[in-house]
């Protein structure tokens, strides 16, 4: 996906960024809309340090 946010800054292993409010509610607003009502929906933190950003954790 080559996110200019990601820790890998797509495939370069040193650019700094965080994601963006705007963007972390659309990826959690696609995951809702594409999963069946009866499914469970787990959401997993992984890569970039997640925690830096606790508080948009939290938001979305």
């Amino acid at each position: 996906m080559r996110c200019v946010y990601c820790y890998g800054d797509g495939g370069e292993y040193a650019g700094k960024g965080m994601m963006s409010e705007e963007t972390a509610f659309r990826a959690v607003d696609w995951l809702i809309e594409n999963t069946k009502s009866s499914e469970k929906v787990n959401i997993c933190f992984f890569g970039g340090e997640p925690l830096l950003n606790f508080t948009l954790m939290k938001k979305a």
